[in-house]
């Protein structure tokens, strides 16, 4: 049952207040971790580091972690709660070890792709070239082309060797061929198409026309006594083609809430404890540009009514976790305090803020 609405707003204080008080010392650590990065860089070159190696090692990290991102949104949305199927055994032997010490995870220990070696990550896009290719380097051949060189690159920075003078400008070529995809690839997903037609999804039945209990307590209850709106809506994968309006592969289910008069979640961190084990195998990610805009990205691969249910509970915990007003010094360290809780919270990153009409723009800066 949901909270009494005193409780809920007590709770909701206390947690704003909380997540306030947080806040303030991640972003005091956040302002120490910098320096102590600039030092390290600094001590390691001057002891003989060539300053060649973290620049490669930096464009590596960019196109490798694209990658990541990219094979886990297009294997979700296509393959729903069976997606990690398609992952080797071995990445997923690395990561239950790396579980068993938790006190050493970092925001990757939940993604699954994070614990493949880079040979086996590019085999898999190989494999799967139906559902990534065209954010890739098409032909395929041209693609399978690049490995090669690409994996001296890998291995010369896997061992501490020193770079080739030509590293850093062919990776960085790769990284300029690549922006049209990323383009492609985010843009479909923050692309959305009003979903009342789809009369039969369980989703919309429940949240459009308000047939879930939980849509008949909240929607309006959240829009007249806390300024929060909720809307729900859908995209489609590229790889499917011009499409019509459905469920199944390719098909994703977002739902968006708005705070307005001044609220907002200064705290994800919470928010995501309480809900992370509720939406693990459903939720492709939790995305925000603001403290006052959070969206949920589910895949539709037989899971109509679960997902239905889930935003039920996002929805409550979202109202339990909203500052009724946030200090104006939230906003300038709200993003660097919450982008280190777990890969599938984006914020401020192609999959959270890309707009067609933003073009030209630049992801990789290369």
């Amino acid at each position: 049952m949901p909270p009494t609405a005193r409780f809920a707003r007590c709770s909701s204080r206390l947690r704003a207040f909380w997540g306030v008080h947080q806040g303030y010392r991640r972003a005091m650590s956040d302002l120490d971790k910098t320096e102590r990065n600039l030092q390290a860089l600094q001590a390691a070159q001057n002891s003989g580091m060539d300053p060649g190696a973290s620049a490669v090692h930096a464009r590596w990290w960019q196109l490798e972690t694209w990658l990541r991102q990219l094979l886990y949104v297009e294997l979700v949305s296509n393959y729903g709660e069976a997606w990690s199927a398609e992952i080797s055994a071995v990445a997923e032997n690395r990561q239950t070890k790396d579980q068993a010490q938790g006190y050493m995870g970092t925001s990757d220990l939940s993604q699954r792709l994070a614990y493949l070696d880079a040979t086996p990550l590019f085999e898999l896009a190989s494999k799967h070239w139906d559902l990534v290719g065209y954010a890739l380097i098409d032909p395929l051949s041209t693609w399978d082309g690049l490995r090669p060189q690409l994996a001296k690159i890998r291995h010369r920075i896997g061992h501490c060797r020193r770079p080739h003078g030509d590293d850093l400008a062919r990776l960085e070529q790769v990284l300029r061929d690549l922006e049209i995809g990323v383009a492609r690839a985010a843009g479909s997903f923050t692309s959305h198409h009003d979903c009342d037609g789809l009369t039969s999804a369980l989703p919309v039945a429940g949240w459009i026309r308000k047939e879930h209990a939980d849509a008949r307590r909240l929607v309006d209850h959240a829009q007249d006594q806390y300024e929060v709106t909720f809307r729900l809506s859908m995209s489609h994968r590229p790889w499917l083609g011009p499409s019509t309006l459905a469920e199944g592969s390719g098909h994703l289910w977002h739902a968006r809430w708005h705070f307005f008069g001044g609220s907002g979640l200064p705290n994800l961190a919470g928010l995501w404890d309480d809900v992370k084990d509720l939406v693990d195998a459903d939720l492709i990610y939790l995305s925000a540009y603001s403290p006052s805009w959070i969206e949920a990205s589910f895949h539709s691969v037989d899971n109509g009514a679960r997902v239905a249910d889930l935003i039920g509970c996002m929805f409550d915990h979202l109202l339990t976790w909203r500052a009724p007003r946030l200090d104006e010094s939230i906003y300038e360290s709200w993003t660097e305090r919450n982008s280190e809780i777990d890969q599938r919270i984006q914020i401020l990153s192609p999959w959270s803020l890309y707009d067609p009409t933003m073009r030209p723009i630049t992801y990789f800066g290369a």
